[in-house]
C-alpha cells in the first residue's frame, strides 16, 4: 500500500499514486514485534526516513520523537511503543497536512529525480534518503538553514545511513534537473518549518554537483 494521501489509501505504480484509491483512514494501528524481527536494524532505521521528513516539514515536537527512536536503534535496540507512536503520528500529520493543501514533504521532489537518474536501479527509500540530504544541503547553501541547525539535523539524519552517492549518474541527474527552468519543493527552514520554494535550475546545478562530489 502506498499509504495515506488526502484521506485515501493508494497503491503505488511506477511512483505514481493514481491507480487505486479507497476513501478512508486507519482506525487502528497494530504492531506485531515478531513480524518486525525479520527486518535488520539498518532497515528499521531506514523506515524512519519518511517520519523524519514529515517532522522536519511541519512538526518540531515530532522531530525529537523520531530522533529518540533512531538513537535507540543505533544502539541495536528497538522500542516498539515508540515505533507505534511514530507510525501513528506520521499518518496523522500526513492526513492533516494534506487537508491543508500540502502535496509534498522534504525529500520527495529530488527522490523521484534521483531514482530516474539511476535508471530505477536504486530503491525508492534510498533515493528518498539522498533526496532529503540534498534538499537540506540546498537549504544550507542558500542561507535558508543556519550552519548550526544544519549540522544538528544532519547529525541525527546520519543515524540513517546515506546510500552511496556514486551510484548516481551525475550527468543524467543534471540533465533531468535542467529539463525544467525552475523547481518547486518544500525547503526546510528549521525544525518543523518548511515552505514551498521556487529555485532556478541553473542555481541548483552547481549546488547539486557540490553535493554529489563532496
Amino acid at each position: 500500500m502506498g499509504g495515506f494521501y488526502k484521506d485515501n489509501f493508494y497503491l503505488n505504480f511506477d511512483r505514481k499514486k493514481d491507480k487505486l484509491k479507497v476513501k478512508g483512514s486507519a482506525d487502528k494501528i497494530i504492531i506485531i514485534p515478531d513480524l518486525l524481527e525479520v527486518f535488520t536494524v539498518d532497515e528499521l532505521r531506514k523506515s524512519h526516513a519518511i517520519p523524519f521528513s514529515v517532522s522536519l516539514g511541519c512538526e518540531s515536537k515530532f522531530f525529537h520523537l523520531v530522533e529518540k527512536s533512531l538513537g535507540i536503534l543505533v544502539k541495536g535496540h528497538t522500542d516498539y511503543h515508540l515505533l507505534y507512536e511514530i507510525i501513528r503520528e506520521t499518518n496523522f500529520l500526513k492526513i492533516k497536512e494534506a487537508g491543508n493543501g500540502r502535496e509534498m514533504f522534504p525529500g520527495e521532489h529530488f527522490a523521484n529525480i534521483i531514482q530516474s537518474a539511476t535508471g530505477l536501479r536504486m530503491e525508492y527509500i534510498d533515493c528518498f534518503i539522498l533526496g532529503l540530504n540534498l534538499e537540506l544541503f540546498i537549504s544550507k547553501k542558500l542561507g535558508i538553514l543556519s550552519d548550526l541547525v544544519y549540522r544538528s539535523i544532519s547529525e541525527t539524519l546520519g543515524y540513517i545511513r546515506m546510500p552511496e552517492k556514486r551510484k548516481i549518474d551525475i550527468h543524467t541527474l543534471i540533465e533531468l534537473v535542467l529539463e525544467s527552468e525552475r523547481h518547486f519543493f518544500p525547503l526546510v527552514k528549521g525544525f518543523g518549518v518548511s515552505s514551498l520554494t521556487s529555485i532556478n535550475s541553473d542555481l541548483l546545478e552547481g549546488i547539486i554537483k557540490e553535493f554529489i562530489i563532496d
